[in-house]
């Protein structure tokens, strides 16, 4: 029917996106039938569109005409029915359908532009900066996130690796890599001339499975992801085994066959010369075909309490101030680790108890003293070079061998307001290479390091750390309660509200973080390994921020005699950093306050003497108390650097910390009443894990299952998020560069559970093996 509003039946969209219009005409075939309509869209777009691709609607465009009898019997009817109540869904789509109608026969006035939109147009060209920069925007999708630039230089950060870009008017694309956690990527984009403009988004990183591929080793290593993809896999290698067997044996029994062959010959001539050639002829039997077989055989407690059951020791010491007043001091000394981070103490008086004491170990505390080495600034390398006959300009007899590396080259008077070097080599001259006089021309070139933004770095070593231990203290005694948390200097004693708190001693692993050189601006950090060198190396933040040009120059390109074939070292910051900061890892932190390095850690070991009088009488207290657990499956990898996940929730009636001890694990969980959230990164060898964990929050041990199936997966050293062209490192890569072997017990269980397609495979390839070499038998 004319003047219908329809919906337009898309491919691939669901229903509710298609599109809709109103029929303004029906196209009849030359046979008679209709078959099609046209449609006229919102945007006054006609299209043409077959009768099973329209579906209308309940509601019409027109209203239904009303029949001409007399009012009065219609109103008599109207008052025996029963008023019904309107339907406000079909109300609200009729006046949507009105304004729609209204709209596509006004076109004069929607054609006219609006004095509101012509307001607009006005300002966005008058200040053409704040459009742009509002028009800046993060787009994730498919694995991929696109990024629309603000005008200016920005910083653009994937969760804590972070980049300083130039002024670009070019969107940039980056590819996510996949992540055997399948977690979300935070990324954030910051205006560089306006830090308060800053986007954020979360995006979703491309599903671990879906980028498995064909004849790859991590397909190997995850056969759950593609089943009969994995089984593929391994039967190329197998069918190339077996053309390598066959060849070879082929090639020695071709080899034996003529060998012995010649030998029967001589020997039958010399004993029957005289024997016809027919008699020679002997029947040879084909070479067998040895089974090959492949069998793969891939191949536990602590007690922990909610106070925890740690280390103590009851010491007595007599202190006298002269001869006539001395008293003793009571000490207990305290031992923490990773493990054992909660002690507690009951006090006794007439074999009574009177109060306790719980001391808490928090991460200890590490601040960089710094040494300062040098200023910089972010830069790019840039060659300017510039040709001059002989006798022209600057070339002057020997000019080329006496251009000193800070000698200023007047053709090349840009490239001096930058740090760099100097040179020159001879080139060709004479009439053939555009010159008059037939002397060797020059070449001058100038190596540049041209500054990419206005953020000055300061680089400087941390070769000593001090230490604060930090100690939660809660002492319930004789109806009173303190709570406080101390701050303590290594073996400096402090004395609070009667106790005095010593660290007698304190056991650092050895970390590497200790030799990194740091180097820290207002608005990004980076970690140096040792043998990076800076492009530029000021003296002073003042040389660096007003006199950049005269800083040395600390690197050195290899230009040989063509200055297109110059090769450069890299020289950015982002790229040749170990981490960008803050750095965590689940038993490391390093982060940066006020351009000031601070590290907090929980691998060390502390010895903490408590001395107090009320210490006389006491005991190690531990506190028994019901504890839940809820734990989550492990996720991640195995033997690789992003480690498996592992969160759990344990509700306890007071704040707790317990030891789990497992198999081959042994981490520290944290309870409370509000159900507290430990979560856990673990490090695993094999693929399946299924391990018994026990923890003493009661007397007897609570037990729970710690199982999961960790992925295997490849990645690419030192590889930077930046520089990520696909989702998965490539195949070559996988089998030629990476010497990790996945763990083949997934494959096994695979082979099993699918044991009809493993079978298929066999044959086939054993039958393509057996069509090779029959085929090369007949040749």
């Amino acid at each position: 029917m004319i003047g219908e509003i329809v919906l337009v039946e898309q491919e691939l969209i669901p229903r509710g996106c298609w599109m809709y219009g109103r029929i303004t005409d029906i196209i009849v075939s030359t046979d008679g039938p209709i078959r099609s309509a046209k449609i006229l869209l919102p945007s006054h777009k006609i299209i043409q569109r077959p009768l099973n691709k329209i579906i209308p609607l309940e509601i019409r465009s027109l209203p239904e005409e009303q029949a001409s009898p007399n009012h009065d019997a219609v109103t008599t009817t109207t008052e025996k029915v029963r008023r019904q109540p309107e339907r406000v869904a079909k109300t609200r789509a009729y006046e949507v359908i009105k304004d729609y109608e209204e709209r596509l026969e006004d076109r004069s006035r929607s054609g006219s532009p609006s004095y509101a939109f012509m307001f607009m147009t006005i300002l966005a060209l008058l200040s053409p900066t704040t459009a742009q920069q509002n028009l800046s925007s993060i787009t994730c999708y498919e694995g991929k996130v696109k990024i629309v630039p603000p005008h200016g230089s920005f910083n653009l950060c994937f969760d804590n690796e972070c980049r300083l870009f130039p002024k670009t008017g070019e969107n940039l694309t980056f590819t996510l890599p996949i992540s055997p956690k399948n977690d979300h990527v935070s990324v954030r984009l910051v205006a560089s001339e306006d830090n308060t403009d800053e986007l954020m988004l979360r995006c979703d990183r491309p599903k671990f499975c879906d980028h498995q591929y064909l004849f790859s080793k991590s397909l190997l290593g995850n056969p759950h992801c593609w089943p009969v993809g994995a089984i593929a896999t391994i039967a190329a290698p197998i069918y190339l085994a077996i053309m390598i067997m066959i060849s070879v044996f082929y090639a020695v029994s071709k080899l034996r066959g003529r060998i012995s062959k010649r030998a029967t010959l001589k020997r039958r001539r010399r004993s029957q010369p005289r024997r016809s050639s027919a008699s020679n002829f002997e029947l040879v039997p084909l070479p067998n075909i040895t089974a090959i077989s492949i069998c793969a055989a891939i191949c536990t407690v602590t007690p922990a309490l909610a106070c925890q059951h740690g280390h103590m020791r009851h010491t007595a010491d007599l202190v006298c101030k002269d001869q006539s007043a001395c008293h003793l001091e009571y000490n207990r000394e305290l031992l923490f680790n990773k493990l054992q981070s909660e002690l507690c103490i009951e006090i006794f008086h007439a074999n009574k108890p009177i109060g306790t004491a719980k001391f808490t170990k928090k991460p200890v505390e590490f601040k960089c003293s710094k040494v300062t080495e040098s200023f910089t600034r972010m830069t790019t390398t840039s060659v300017y070079h510039a040709k001059r006959c002989a006798q022209a300009g600057s070339c002057n007899d020997d000019a080329c061998e006496r251009v000193q590396a800070n000698d200023s080259i007047p053709e090349l008077s840009k490239a001096m307001h930058y740090p760099g070097y100097s040179g020159c080599f001879s080139s060709c001259g004479g009439f053939l290479c555009g010159c008059f006089m037939p002397q060797p021309a020059c070449s001058f070139y100038r190596v540049a390091h041209e500054p990419i933004s206005e953020q000055i770095f300061e680089v400087f070593r941390c070769p000593h750390w001090s230490l604060t231990v930090i100690i939660d203290f809660e002492l319930n005694f004789l109806g009173n309660h303190t709570s406080l948390s101390e701050s303590l200097t290594p073996y400096l004693s402090k004395e609070i509200d009667g106790f005095n708190f010593t660290v007698i001693s304190i056991q650092k692993p050895t970390n590497s973080i200790v030799n990194k050189r740091f180097a820290v601006s207002n608005n990004a950090s980076f970690m140096l390994p040792e043998d990076f060198r800076l492009p530029v190396e000021c003296y002073t933040y003042n040389q660096a921020r007003d006199r950049f040009a005269s800083c040395p120059s600390r690197v050195r390109c290899e230009c040989g005699n063509s200055i297109n074939n110059c090769l450069c070292p890299e020289t950015s910051l982002q790229h040749n950093s170990d981490a960008t900061l803050p750095f965590v890892t689940p038993y490391l932190q390093v982060r940066v306050a006020a351009n000031e390095i601070t590290a907090s850690s929980i691998d060390e070991e502390v010895v903490l003497r408590v001395q107090s009088r009320i210490l006389r009488d006491s005991a190690a207290l531990t506190h028994y108390q019901k504890c839940e657990l809820k734990v989550s499956s492990l996720t991640g990898c195995y033997d690789c650097e992003h480690g498996s996940q592992l969160t759990i929730a344990c509700t306890s009636a007071t704040q707790a910390v317990v030891t789990a001890t497992c198999d081959s694990q042994q981490f520290p969980i944290n309870c409370g009443p509000n159900s507290e959230n430990t979560t856990l990164q673990l490090h695993f060898e094999k693929a399946f894990v299924k391990e018994t964990c026990l923890i003493y929050c009661m007397e007897n041990p609570t037990k729970f299952i710690l199982q999961g199936q960790l992925h295997y997966h490849v990645t690419l050293p030192n590889a930077s998020i930046f520089h990520h062209n696909s989702h998965t490192v490539g195949i070559k890569h996988q089998w030629f560069s990476d010497i990790s072997f996945p763990d083949l017990t997934p494959l096994i269980s695979v082979l099993k559970h699918h044991w009809k397609i493993a079978l298929a495979g066999i044959g086939a390839t054993l039958a393509l093996s057996a069509a090779t070499y029959l085929k090369r038998s007949v040749q």
